[in-house]
């Protein structure tokens, strides 16, 4: 029983946490002051969170994968020398679609560039977090949870382990985020409020 109590005051504490952020973010906005991009996002729905990546970073131009035999990823959409990451609209609906294992059970169309967006670590790791906040796949609400999950780890690398230790892609998508800790820390008492942790 006590530890039923421990793990609901702790979950309670993250919301309220979350809660406060959200808070502090509207009270910089009627001060208008200069909010962040994650601050921004955190106060959009999951849909009007990929409308703001795709306005900020651009359309992807071209598909995920070469062909429907989902055996290469095309080489030509990547940004990784930019620090940015592909993120899978329809992932709300099915989980896996960057993994050739996952991606085949599901139409080719998810893997078109009007299915896809850019955005950096950081935001990857929020869209993930508003499919499961904005699930629209009541009948799947483990999708969303995983990709979280793989992309919460690598962010802890970045922020409590030296980033600069990684090979040269994953370094520059490290440094493009390394001094939004502020920002991570808010999608973190996201992340603790949604208990998207297995």
């Amino acid at each position: 029983m006590m530890k039923f109590l421990w793990n609901s005051n702790r979950k309670c504490n993250n919301i309220l946490k979350h809660l406060q952020d959200i808070h502090t973010i509207f009270d910089k906005l009627q001060q208008d002051q200069k909010i962040t991009d994650i601050e921004i996002m955190m106060l959009l729905t999951y849909d009007q969170s990929v409308t703001f990546v795709k306005q900020k970073y651009g359309l992807v131009s071209g598909s995920y994968f070469m062909d429907a035999s989902f055996t290469q990823t095309n080489p030509n959409i990547k940004k990784t020398s930019e620090g940015l990451e592909i993120h899978h609209i329809k992932e709300y609906q099915a989980r896996g679609l960057s993994n050739p294992k996952y991606a085949k059970h599901h139409p080719f169309e998810y893997q078109k560039g009007i299915n896809l967006v850019y955005c950096n670590l950081l935001e990857h790791f929020l869209l993930h977090l508003k499919i499961c906040d904005y699930s629209k796949n009541p009948l799947h609400p483990e999708v969303g949870k995983k990709g979280a999950e793989i992309i919460f780890h690598r962010l802890a690398k970045i922020f409590f382990d030296n980033p600069f230790e990684y090979q040269k892609n994953k370094r520059i998508s490290a440094q493009k985020i390394y001094y939004q800790k502020s920002d991570f820390w808010k999608c973190f008492y996201l992340y603790q409020s949604l208990k998207v942790y297995l």
